[in-house]
């Protein structure tokens, strides 16, 4: 074979794998580009619903906020001597229940296994010719037990109500149940981020109200703490007035923060849904 047949032969060679791998080339590019379009797609989803989530949460803050400001306008400047101090509304309760019990199982297994040789064979003249196979057969039985255990105690909601804090009581009002106890019955409480757990003499296990709004929660134990804690009249009526100025400037200015990030939030929305379209 001469060299010009040689290179003729190499550059059909070449046209003809071209063209085969060209549709191949092609479809790979096109998946990709479909590929990284999807990826996209779900990025932007997940991010719209990240974000409406953390509007929603927003949102509820601000109606815990404007609950708190609405009891405060209600009361002006004079911390009362008795009656109800705030109403927040959309509060859950959580009470200690026992949770679900857990089952175990375990058991052991007792077997014997016989083996043994079956065949069969004829023969061709000269030459001997057969099947064997193995064949077992297994017994045995199994013994188990089971052992069922009570579930641990944990907190459950059972409950969405309003929470009621007067000069003398915390009291939780829902849909089912209700509960409350006087300062003079508390045990303890305490105040984390948006929770307020109770401990009370009349009650065997303990209670949790959770609000929406962690600033909220915290001026609500400020005053559990103010009330439970100051008997003298005098003392009730000067400090309970400035309490409730720096607890009204404080949740103003809590307000105004929340309604930015309110709308610097669904700006942010609207511009991942109109990149979306």
């Amino acid at each position: 074979m001469t060299p010009k047949v040689k290179l003729g032969l190499n550059i059909l060679g070449t046209l003809i794998s071209g063209g085969l791998w060209l549709p191949i080339w092609f479809g790979l590019e096109i998946y990709k580009k479909w590929h990284a379009s999807e990826v996209v797609k779900y990025q932007r989803s997940e991010s719209i619903k990240k974000v409406k989530f953390e509007i929603s949460e927003i949102e509820e803050s601000l109606l815990d906020l404007s609950a708190l400001d609405q009891s405060l306008e209600n009361l002006g400047s004079v911390f009362p001597s008795k009656g109800n101090l705030l109403k927040i509304p959309d509060v859950r309760l959580y009470e200690s229940r026992v949770g679900a019990s857990i089952t175990s199982t375990s058991g052991t297994l007792q077997a014997q296994t016989k083996t043994g040789t079956v065949g069969i064979g004829t023969k061709l003249g000269p030459i001997g010719v057969g099947l064997a196979a193995s064949q077992g057969e297994t017994r045995g039985t199994i013994n188990s037990s089971s052992v069922t255990r009570a579930g641990k105690d944990e907190m459950t909601k059972i409950d969405q109500g309003d929470l009621i804090l007067s000069t003398d009581s915390i009291a939780f009002a829902g849909q089912q149940f209700s509960r409350s106890v006087n300062f003079e019955d508390l045990l303890s409480w305490q105040v984390t981020r948006n929770e307020i757990l109770i401990s009370s003499k009349n009650s065997e296990k303990n209670w949790l109200i959770a609000l929406n709004s962690d600033a909220v929660t915290s001026a609500v134990g400020q005053i559990i703490e103010f009330t439970s804690t100051t008997t003298d009249p005098v003392l009730l009526a000067s400090k309970g007035s400035s309490l409730l100025k720096a607890l009204r400037n404080s949740n103003s200015e809590d307000t105004q923060l929340f309604r930015e990030e309110l709308s610097r939030k669904n700006g942010e929305l609207n511009e991942i849904e109109t990149q979306s379209q």
